[in-house]
Protein backbone atom coordinates (compact mmCIF):
# COMPACT_ATOMS: atom_id res chain seq x y z
CA UNK A 1 0.00 0.00 0.00
CA UNK A 2 1.24 3.45 -0.79
CA UNK A 3 1.64 6.31 1.85
CA UNK A 4 -0.84 9.19 1.39
CA UNK A 5 -0.67 12.68 2.48
CA UNK A 6 2.58 14.41 4.50
CA UNK A 7 4.51 13.86 7.99
CA UNK A 8 4.93 17.53 7.73
CA UNK A 9 1.64 18.66 9.14
CA UNK A 10 1.48 16.67 11.95
CA UNK A 11 4.55 17.15 12.73
CA UNK A 12 4.37 20.65 13.21
CA UNK A 13 0.93 20.67 15.09
CA UNK A 14 2.64 18.10 17.28
CA UNK A 15 5.35 20.15 17.77
CA UNK A 16 3.50 23.22 18.43
CA UNK A 17 0.89 21.35 20.81
CA UNK A 18 3.78 19.17 23.03
CA UNK A 19 4.33 22.26 26.05
CA UNK A 20 0.50 23.12 26.05
CA UNK A 21 -0.39 19.32 26.78
CA UNK A 22 2.37 18.52 28.69
CA UNK A 23 1.20 21.76 31.01
CA UNK A 24 -2.32 20.09 30.89
CA UNK A 25 -1.07 16.69 31.79
CA UNK A 26 0.89 17.76 34.53
CA UNK A 27 -2.01 20.18 35.99
CA UNK A 28 -4.35 16.69 35.84
CA UNK A 29 -1.65 14.53 37.46
CA UNK A 30 -0.75 16.99 39.98
CA UNK A 31 -4.94 17.05 40.77
CA UNK A 32 -5.22 13.31 40.79
CA UNK A 33 -2.57 13.07 43.54
CA UNK A 34 -4.24 15.20 46.09
CA UNK A 35 -7.28 12.54 45.92
CA UNK A 36 -9.26 11.36 47.98
CA UNK A 37 -8.34 15.03 50.01
CA UNK A 38 -11.11 18.00 48.96
CA UNK A 39 -10.36 19.57 45.72
CA UNK A 40 -10.55 23.05 45.07
CA UNK A 41 -10.14 25.21 42.36
CA UNK A 42 -9.31 28.78 42.49
CA UNK A 43 -8.35 31.90 40.72
CA UNK A 44 -4.68 31.30 41.41
CA UNK A 45 -5.44 28.31 39.67
CA UNK A 46 -5.68 30.09 36.40
CA UNK A 47 -2.30 31.19 35.99
CA UNK A 48 -1.73 27.82 34.47
CA UNK A 49 -3.22 29.51 31.61
CA UNK A 50 -0.16 31.86 31.83
CA UNK A 51 2.36 29.26 31.28
CA UNK A 52 0.89 28.09 27.95
CA UNK A 53 2.41 30.32 25.53
CA UNK A 54 6.35 30.13 27.51
CA UNK A 55 4.97 26.45 26.90
CA UNK A 56 4.40 26.35 23.42
CA UNK A 57 8.23 27.84 22.65
CA UNK A 58 10.03 24.95 25.18
CA UNK A 59 7.90 22.07 24.08
CA UNK A 60 8.69 22.77 20.75
CA UNK A 61 12.36 23.17 21.10
CA UNK A 62 12.52 20.29 23.08
CA UNK A 63 10.12 18.10 21.33
CA UNK A 64 10.66 19.00 16.77
CA UNK A 65 13.57 16.26 16.47
CA UNK A 66 11.92 14.06 18.62
CA UNK A 67 8.69 14.52 16.90
CA UNK A 68 10.72 14.03 13.29
CA UNK A 69 12.81 10.94 14.32
CA UNK A 70 9.50 9.04 15.67
CA UNK A 71 6.77 9.71 12.82
CA UNK A 72 9.51 8.98 10.28
CA UNK A 73 10.78 6.32 11.56
CA UNK A 74 6.86 4.98 12.42
CA UNK A 75 5.73 5.46 8.97
CA UNK A 76 8.80 3.61 7.41
CA UNK A 77 7.33 0.90 9.39
CA UNK A 78 3.62 0.87 8.75
CA UNK A 79 4.62 1.44 4.81
CA UNK A 80 6.19 -2.23 5.77
CA UNK A 81 3.73 -3.78 8.42
CA UNK A 82 -0.47 -2.93 8.09
CA UNK A 83 -0.41 -3.61 11.88
CA UNK A 84 1.55 -0.43 12.58
CA UNK A 85 -0.71 2.13 10.80
CA UNK A 86 -2.65 1.88 13.84
CA UNK A 87 -2.97 5.28 15.90
CA UNK A 88 -3.32 2.98 18.51
CA UNK A 89 -0.13 1.46 17.96
CA UNK A 90 1.54 5.00 17.34
CA UNK A 91 0.29 5.69 20.68
CA UNK A 92 1.62 2.97 22.70
CA UNK A 93 5.17 3.48 20.64
CA UNK A 94 4.98 7.35 21.67
CA UNK A 95 4.14 5.89 25.43
CA UNK A 96 6.79 3.78 25.51
CA UNK A 97 9.77 5.35 24.36
CA UNK A 98 8.81 7.87 26.74
CA UNK A 99 8.58 5.50 29.28
CA UNK A 100 11.82 4.23 28.49
CA UNK A 101 13.50 7.99 29.13
CA UNK A 102 10.97 7.60 32.57
CA UNK A 103 13.05 4.94 33.08
CA UNK A 104 16.58 6.48 32.36
CA UNK A 105 16.61 9.78 34.49
CA UNK A 106 16.26 9.39 38.11
CA UNK A 107 13.87 10.30 39.98
CA UNK A 108 10.81 10.16 37.10
CA UNK A 109 9.71 7.17 37.92
CA UNK A 110 8.58 7.76 41.54
CA UNK A 111 5.12 7.83 40.46
CA UNK A 112 5.15 11.93 40.00
CA UNK A 113 3.58 14.04 37.48
CA UNK A 114 6.27 14.80 35.18
CA UNK A 115 6.61 11.47 34.77
CA UNK A 116 3.02 11.08 34.14
CA UNK A 117 3.00 13.90 31.50
CA UNK A 118 6.03 13.07 30.03
CA UNK A 119 4.37 9.65 29.03
CA UNK A 120 0.64 11.61 27.85
CA UNK A 121 2.41 13.94 25.92
CA UNK A 122 4.38 11.86 24.00
CA UNK A 123 1.48 9.45 23.22
CA UNK A 124 -0.43 12.35 21.60
CA UNK A 125 2.09 13.90 20.02
CA UNK A 126 2.30 9.81 18.65
CA UNK A 127 -1.13 10.18 17.60
CA UNK A 128 -1.00 13.77 16.26
CA UNK A 129 1.61 12.98 13.79
CA UNK A 130 -0.45 9.97 12.36
CA UNK A 131 -3.27 12.25 11.59
CA UNK A 132 -2.54 13.47 8.01
CA UNK A 133 -0.54 10.10 7.15
CA UNK A 134 -3.10 7.67 5.35
CA UNK A 135 -2.34 4.62 3.46
CA UNK A 136 -4.24 3.50 0.44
Amino acid sequence: MERSGSLIPGVIAATLLAGPLFVVFFAVANIFQQFPEHISIDSKDAQVLFLMLPAVVVGACISLIPNIIGANIMADLADEYPFARSSFVWAIVGASTAFVWICIIPGLFDARPEGFALVATSAMCAVICRVYVNWS
